[in-house]
């Protein structure tokens, strides 16, 4: 069973699609918000969801012993990234939505695209690394 979970792909590969993944989805929030793509500006609001998701791959890391190359990790990654975000956003002088509800939106649709995005890839290669002869 644990075979068909994994990605089997190399840890560098699999952290730069986690990486581009994060990057698309700040993009895709910049450009529904109408916010600039100066890249000063880009560079700022990538900031805390890189840090979030390296977070996360740590602590996969250190608490499981292996790189987070199962179709599971991704929900431990997205939960991470998000709630590293949202603590550093405010300490950056980042907005996390207007008020309580703000909040809950932007945690609600952040944890969505990032569970569609991070599961996406992890199910999709495992598939096919499950289908493929050995």
């Amino acid at each position: 069973m644990d075979r068909i979970l994994r990605t089997r792909l190399p840890v560098a590969l699999s952290l730069g699609l986690d990486i581009l993944l994060v990057i698309v989805f700040v993009l895709i929030g910049r450009r529904s918000h109408e916010h600039a793509f100066a890249m000063p500006d880009l560079i700022l609001a990538l900031i805390p969801w890189l840090v979030g998701l390296v977070a996360g791959w740590g602590l996969i890391r250190w608490r499981s012993g292996a790189w987070p190359d199962r179709v599971t990790h991704a929900v431990t990654l997205a939960i991470v990234t998000v709630a590293v975000t949202m603590i550093l956003r405010p300490l950056m002088g980042q907005s996390v939505g207007d008020g309580f509800t703000g909040l809950l939106s932007f945690v609600g649709v952040a944890l969505a695209f990032l569970l569609l995005f991070l599961l996406g890839w992890r199910i999709i290669v495992a598939f096919i690394a499950r289908s493929s002869p050995r």
